[in-house]
């Protein structure tokens, strides 16, 4: 019978420095980062079953979604940070 087919995805993205908030303080940029994601698909012979596996910003990048400094004000600075590596297995169905 059939084998299945396998198929392979990557994505990497690289966003340049970017400042949050229109003063351009130095707590409010993040450096340039690049994200790498992967995934491998194995489609059953049955091409309604596939099982991947999956991993999203690989290399682990620590970067900034959003940063503000309100030092001046109530003496903090913050920032969100984003996701680290995530791994993981999908078992899809279609119907």
């Amino acid at each position: 019978g059939e084998a299945g087919e396998i198929r392979l995805r990557a994505d990497y993205n690289y966003r340049s420095r970017v400042s949050y908030q229109l003063e351009n303080d130095p707590l409010e940029r993040q450096q340039g980062f690049g994200l790498l994601n992967l995934r491998a698909t194995y489609v059953l012979p049955d091409p309604r079953f596939q099982l991947s596996v999956f991993g999203t910003n690989v290399t682990d990048e620590f970067y900034l979604t959003n940063a503000q400094d309100t030092l001046a004000g109530n003496g903090t600075a913050f920032g969100g940070v984003g996701d680290p590596a995530e791994w993981g297995v999908e078992l899809s169905l279609r119907f």
